[in-house]
């Protein structure tokens, strides 16, 4: 299994392509936010 802790693995079902988009994007989303990205302070 490729499958890490680092990198884990989504199984998206795609059978409806609506749905498989909002998982994509749902999945996404959930883990950038975990990044707490910010923007730089402005000098």
């Amino acid at each position: 299994a490729t499958s890490t802790r680092h990198a884990p693995w989504t199984i998206v079902a795609s059978d409806n392509k609506w749905y498989r988009n909002y998982v994509i994007s749902k999945t996404l989303v959930h883990e950038l936010e975990k990044l707490k990205m910010s923007f730089p302070r402005a000098k």
